[in-house]
């Protein structure tokens, strides 16, 4: 994905990465992240995409949606849940492994009503498919492509509408960053 499509759909508003340095944040978490991600959260910032996706960002730590703890925090929370499961149902419901386990689920957003975006890490990061888990369920969506290729797709309203709510929002309205992080 060119961050320049995406620039074109939904002009940044002015933001500026305060600090970050990208292999640093990699290395803290322990895991290199596909360059659109990167691109995406250096441009914007932290906020929510057409009123539904929400992007981690590596702010301070403890802060929301915050990329060095929240990932962490969501895998805990989804071995915890998947542990309830059958060997059969995991097998038929989720059959997905979890970081740190080879190709496992990494997540790096949320929705507005929680549901849980993955990359499976398998093969280059550029690469990485986008896994999507819905809030209490474990069906899944798998989409062969990148998360700039898949915000692209939602904004233009090209997705299966059964996985993402069809929007209207305006242009000014596809992504609306947080207060607290303006430029």
């Amino acid at each position: 994905m060119l961050i320049e499509s995406l620039k074109a759909l939904v002009p940044p508003s002015g933001y500026t990465a305060r600090g970050w340095v990208w292999p640093q944040v990699e290395a803290l978490i322990g895991l290199t992240l596909p360059d659109d991600f990167k691109q995406i959260v250096t441009y914007y910032g932290p906020g929510i995409w057409a009123d539904w996706i929400i992007l981690f960002t590596p702010v301070t730590a403890g802060s929301p949606y915050d990329l060095e703890s929240w990932p962490a925090d969501m895998l805990e929370q989804e071995r915890g849940f998947l542990g309830d499961l059958t060997a059969e149902q995991r097998a038929e419901e989720f059959p997905y492994q979890l970081y740190p386990e080879a190709g496992g689920l990494y997540p790096f957003a949320l929705s507005a009503q929680g549901d849980r975006f993955f990359w499976r890490t398998v093969g280059p990061p550029d690469d990485w498919p986008v896994v999507l888990s819905y809030a209490r369920d474990t069906a899944t969506t798998e989409f062969p492509f990148g998360i700039g290729e898949l915000l692209e797709r939602y904004l233009r309203n090209e997705l299966d509408e059964q996985a993402f709510p069809r929007h209207d929002s305006p242009p000014d309205k596809l992504f609306v960053q947080f207060p607290n992080f303006s430029p």
